[in-house]
C-alpha cells in the first residue's frame, strides 16, 4: 500500500511554525544581548560619576554649618560602588575590568592612561540637551514656587521670586531670578497652560495663566 504524501497545506504550516521559532529565538537572543547592553551602560555610568566626583574628599560638615569643625579631618580613599563592579567584571572578566581601571587610575604601570570627565558643551553635537532639560526643569520648579507663594503670602513679585529660589536652590540676582521667569512665562504661553513640575508623573496644573501676571503689594 503506497503511503499518500503529506498535504502541501501541512508542510506550509510547519515552515510557518519553524520560521517562528526561529524568530522567537533570534528576537530572544537580540534582547539578552540588548539588556547586557544597557546594563553595561548603566554600570559604567555609576562608576564614572564615582570616579569623577569632585565633592567625594572633602569633609561632611554637620547641619552644612561652616563655623562647626567636619566630621573628619583627613580625605577617605575613593570608594567605587561594588554591584556595578561585580556586574562588569563577570561581563568582561576581571582581568579586563582590572586593566580599565589601571588605565584611568592617577598613578599605574600603563603606557597610556584613560582620562575620564564629563563631556564638554561643546563636544555635544547639538549642545548638551543634558543641561538645557536641567536648567527648563529648575525654570519650571521656580515658576511654580513663585506662584505658590505668591498665593500662600500674599507678598509681591520680587518677594516670591526671592523665597521661591531660596526654596528651589536656584541662585542668581533679582535680575537672574525675573529673566528666569519671563522664561517660564513665555514657556506656559507657548504650552497654552501652566505645567507642573510633575506632569509626567500625572500632577495635574495648579495655577491658571492669569495669575503669571502677578499681584501688586497694595491689593487686598
Amino acid at each position: 500500500m503506497v503511503k499518500p504524501p503529506i498535504p502541501i497545506s501541512e508542510w506550509q504550516r510547519w515552515e510557518m511554525q519553524r520560521t517562528i521559532r526561529e524568530l522567537g529565538e533570534q528576537i530572544e537572543l537580540e534582547a539578552r544581548d540588548l539588556d547586557r547592553a544597557r546594563q553595561f551602560r548603566r554600570d559604567f555610568a555609576l562608576l564614572a560619576h564615582a570616579m569623577n566626583e569632585l565633592d567625594w574628599q572633602k569633609p561632611p560638615k554637620p547641619y552644612r554649618n561652616p563655623l562647626l569643625p567636619p566630621y573628619r579631618t583627613h580625605p577617605l580613599p575613593r570608594r567605587l560602588p561594588i554591584g556595578p563592579l561585580k556586574r562588569m567584571a563577570k561581563l568582561i572578566g576581571p582581568e579586563a575590568l582590572r586593566y580599565v581601571l589601571d588605565l584611568g587610575s592617577e598613578t599605574g604601570s600603563e603606557f597610556f592612561r584613560l582620562i575620564l570627565r564629563p563631556r564638554l558643551d561643546k563636544e555635544y553635537p547639538e549642545g548638551n540637551e543634558f543641561k538645557r532639560y536641567r536648567h527648563h526643569a529648575n525654570i519650571v520648579r521656580l515658576g511654580n514656587a513663585v506662584l505658590s507663594f505668591e498665593r500662600a503670602a500674599r507678598v509681591s513679585r520680587s518677594e516670591a521670586l526671592e523665597a521661591a529660589a531660596q526654596a528651589v536652590g536656584v541662585t542668581g540676582s533679582l535680575r537672574t531670578l525675573e529673566r528666569y521667569f519671563r522664561e517660564f512665562r513665555e514657556h506656559c504661553l507657548n504650552c497654552g497652560y501652566v505645567p507642573h513640575p510633575q506632569q509626567e508623573l500625572g500632577a495635574l496644573p495648579q495655577f491658571s495663566l492669569c495669575d503669571l501676571d502677578g499681584r501688586s503689594p497694595d491689593k487686598p
